[in-house]
């Protein structure tokens, strides 16, 4: 059984993402240290499989969903990853290319409000194809969606980029090799 919420302030403080007042993730995940993945992330419910273990959620009132908004500019994504989870992808605006396959082979084109749903363990990515800088919102289905499973080449890139993963899957900056 769900806890009341009973006044506004406890509403605001743990239940309400208000976007004009979020602060944007530029290191979320690993493949954000490789330029053409350059986004910001903004986390809105849930672990969102960040490999910043400084990443705190704005809303933290509510258990059993992630969701995470990726906001870029034209010719940048996301990584070839895959995740233990189905993950749903909708844009709000511009238009988005959204990939999968074990070397990202497959792909379709979707627009503002249309939907994804890419099943777990699957190897996916995404690329803003618009002429405009996009916001894409990503839900996972788990309030701790596990780590990131990242193709073996997105790792080789990041780690020219000067980052890695630790031992415990949270991204770690180095020298570039």
């Amino acid at each position: 059984m769900s806890e009341k919420i009973s006044n506004v302030a406890d509403m605001e403080k743990q239940n309400i993402a208000r976007f004009d007042r979020m602060k944007p993730f530029k290191a979320f995940f690993l493949d954000t240290a490789v330029p053409a993945y350059q986004r910001d992330i903004y986390n809105i419910i849930g672990k969102a499989a960040s490999e910043d273990p400084n990443a705190k959620p704005a809303i933290t009132g509510i258990d059993g969903i992630s969701m995470n908004y990726a906001a870029t500019d034209p010719g940048k994504g996301s990584g070839l990853h895959s995740h233990p989870v189905t993950e749903i992808f909708i844009p709000f605006n511009s238009r988005w290319s959204i990939f999968w396959g074990d070397n990202g082979e497959h792909k379709v084109e979707i627009g503002p409000m249309d939907c994804v749903a890419v099943p777990p363990n699957v190897m996916r990515g995404f690329l803003n194809i618009g002429t405009e800088r996009g916001i894409l919102m990503a839900i996972l289905p788990a309030t701790d969606v596990g780590k990131i499973d990242w193709a073996k080449s997105l790792i080789e890139d990041a780690a020219k980029h000067g980052a890695r993963l630790d031992a415990g899957g949270n991204m770690m900056k180095q020298a570039a090799e």
